[in-house]
């Protein structure tokens, strides 16, 4: 058995694509079969054919990725042209924007989940305001990003179709006093539609006044929230929104509430033991079981006319 693997090395240009044929010289007989195979994005339709019949590709004697047409050898000079055809691209985009607001910083991550119909995607473009610094992006199979005006460009060592998921995390500070913040989060470009969520928690005590939310943003409640993201994160959750369409403006005015303040020391057990000494003293034996939060001391006030003998701390 003879195995042979040619290669053309030359950009698609034509529409049509005729298949080359190898001739074996001096052969009484020719059988066998044929298969067509393309990437994904492209379209193969036989447009003539001569000496060739068509068979059900699952037919076919061995598993070839991306099959798209197979044939029985009839005749050993057969002749076949195929018809290419570039498949439209289509990329829709479902997001959760994610935002955990700290004390002065606010973090945040953007899941977006891809899906490619047709051509597949070799880069990804996304947009991410100026405001935001310490921006990574992680996924299958990427090579790097760049920074462009207004976003950044993720490329992929090898190109993908189907379903994707791409995750960026960035952060901004703001000011510890309250500030109006933005959470529209990352913004995949090229796109066709676009829906999501944007939820903002925080384990501090803040209070949420929208400023400018537009229109199209459904407000949601905690119990209203998709039970598959409440895996994401533990902290209460400040405010929470449901968008079905780009472009969309959700900003938020957060001041955080002022904390009350705690004990700092407490006597979690005491025991008092009084007894009469032989010469007529009354003797007292105070213990006390202390829980102390940062407080280096521990104050007593004595009864009048009495006299501290001792101190000894455990």
């Amino acid at each position: 058995m003879i195995q042979l693997r040619l290669e053309r090395n030359q950009p698609l240009q034509e529409t049509s694509w005729a298949l080359p044929r190898l001739d074996i010289p001096k052969a009484k007989s020719v059988r066998g079969h044929l298969a067509v195979s393309a990437d994904a994005g492209f379209r193969l339709t036989p447009a003539a054919t001569q000496g060739l019949t068509d068979i059900a590709t699952a037919f076919f004697p061995r598993q070839v990725p991306g099959i798209q047409a197979a044939f029985r050898l009839s005749d050993p000079a057969w002749q076949a042209t195929l018809s290419i055809e570039r498949i439209a691209q289509s990329i829709q985009a479902d997001a959760l924007h994610l935002f955990s607001i700290g004390e002065g910083v606010a973090y945040g991550s953007s899941l977006i989940n891809y899906v490619v119909a047709g051509a597949p995607v070799s880069s990804f473009k996304v947009e991410l305001s100026r405001e935001y610094f310490n921006v990574e992006f992680t996924g299958k199979d990427i090579r790097n990003w760049q920074k462009t005006d207004g976003g950044y460009v993720v490329q992929l060592h090898t190109p993908v179709s189907g379903a994707y998921a791409l995750l960026a995390t960035y952060e901004r500070p703001f000011k510890a006093q309250g500030d109006q913040l933005a959470f529209t989060g990352a913004r995949p470009l090229e796109a066709q539609s676009e829906q999501g969520h944007t939820i903002i928690i925080s384990a501090y005590q803040f209070q949420v006044k929208p400023a400018e939310v537009s229109p199209g943003l459904l407000p949601l409640e905690t119990g209203e929230v998709p039970a598959q993201y409440r895996l994401f994160f533990d902290a209460p959750i400040l405010a929470a929104y449901r968008y079905t369409a780009r472009p969309f403006n959700l900003q938020l005015q957060l001041t955080p509430l002022a904390q009350g303040e705690t004990i700092n020391q407490v006597v979690d057990r005491a025991s008092l033991t009084t007894r009469i000494s032989e010469e007529g003293q009354v003797l007292t034996d105070a213990r006390y079981f202390i829980k102390s939060k940062g407080a280096p001391h521990f104050r007593l006030t004595l009864p009048p006319n009495t006299r501290l003998w001792s101190v000894l701390c455990s």
